[in-house]
């Protein structure tokens, strides 16, 4: 199990594809679900970046 946050949630911009619950909470997840589905980030302007930090439970 891994504990997956987005460190710069505060930097989320109004717009998004639904709603990403990395927009809202910190999440724990399997290996297998993150290898297999992955995790949607907020939308973003290019010239940015969002930091995810990953943490083995």
């Amino acid at each position: 199990m891994y504990k997956i946050e987005l460190i710069n949630r505060d930097d989320a911009h109004h717009l998004s594809r639904g709603t990403p619950a990395l927009k809202t909470r910190i999440m724990e997840l399997s290996g297998a679900f993150l290898m297999n589905r992955g995790i949607t980030l907020p939308w973003s302007f290019p010239e940015r970046m969002w930091v995810v930090e990953g943490t083995k439970l």
